[in-house]
């Protein structure tokens, strides 16, 4: 398992996993813990369909990339001029083709055609959003134990190399970590001092940062299994020390507040077994015979017991 410091983000994203090449899972490329967590769904997984990214995803994207690597922005993201005209309609680009078109319309065609060319690749953001991004990253530089973790952690770490541990086939791993703390010591609640170089560290953001909101996202976005997976690759790229996973969630929403929570040992565990499971079914995975994965059972469906007594 080879470490990777300042690694090119658009390399990264560039080596995928392409599911059609199952059952080898060498030739269909580098498994992550994105792919992992894809494999709940494996009839999706098998029939993939290009979806553009979510705002929440957008959003968390910029979020991490101004706090963790800055130098790289504007590699990624350009902003739109605040006097740019509207957007051309179809009918002022009917009028363009017919040499009917006013002025100002024909100005306005001439500035997207030019700033579609020179976002090409980037995505694009107005001083609006880059300044609740800013507000954001403001929010993690003050809270004191994000912070601390930051100071104390490389960042944007990349991890690749053989799939560690057991396997059912040869293949290819790679895992991006935002936080890697060196050193630094935090406490818990009760007291307990925790040693920051025996654990891994996300940021992620959240529209619901309760303690039930929180909880909900490590199991619906399976944090406990991703987690687990990056422990396995950094334990098997020499840092057995780590056994640990912090996450720092932040609100999306105003007023962007931060909260830092270790992940527990024994979702942690749970995590490990999960990510060996979903491992052990891609190697299982066939695109050119799909049927096993319907859903055949022909059965009777009824209503929750609380529904019946709503009636």
């Amino acid at each position: 398992m080879t470490r990777l410091d300042n690694y090119n983000q658009v390399a990264y994203h560039q080596e995928r996993f392409n599911p059609k090449k199952l059952p080898n899972l060498a030739e269909a490329g580098p498994v992550s813990a994105s792919i992992l967590s894809q494999a709940r769904n494996p009839l999706k997984m098998m029939m993939p369909e290009e979806e553009p990214p979510t705002d929440s995803m957008t959003w968390g994207s910029m979020v991490d990339m101004l706090w963790l690597t800055p130098d790289d922005w504007d590699n990624y993201y350009i902003r739109l001029p605040a006097q740019a005209p509207k957007r051309p309609s179809a009918a002022q680009l009917k009028a363009r083709d017919k040499g009917t078109a006013s002025e100002s319309s024909l100005v306005a065609i001439s500035f997207w055609e030019n700033w579609e060319r020179q976002a090409l690749g980037k995505t694009t953001y107005d001083s609006t959003l880059m300044e609740k991004v800013r507000k954001s990253v403001n929010m993690l530089n003050m809270h004191p134990q994000a912070q601390y973790i930051y100071e104390h952690s490389d960042k944007q770490i990349v991890l690749q190399g053989d799939i560690p541990g057991n396997c059912l086939q040869e293949g290819k791993a790679k895992c991006m970590i935002d936080l890697l703390p060196r050193d630094g010591e935090l406490w818990t609640e009760d007291g307990t001092s925790l040693e920051l170089n025996e654990c891994v560290v996300d940021l992620k953001t959240s529209h619901n940062v309760s303690e039930h909101g929180m909880r909900t996202a490590i199991h619906t976005f399976e944090y406990f299994m991703k987690m687990a997976w990056y422990l396995r690759m950094l334990q098997a790229a020499g840092e057995t020390q780590r056994d640990k996973a912090i996450l720092i969630f932040q609100n999306s929403k105003h007023p962007r507040d931060v909260h830092v929570r270790i992940i527990d040992p024994e979702d942690l565990e749970a995590g490990a077994v999960l990510a060996q499971q979903r491992l052990d079914h891609l190697c299982q995975l066939n695109p050119e015979n799909i049927y096993p994965l319907f859903d055949n059972e022909f059965k009777v469906i009824s209503r929750e017991s609380w529904m019946k007594k709503e009636q």
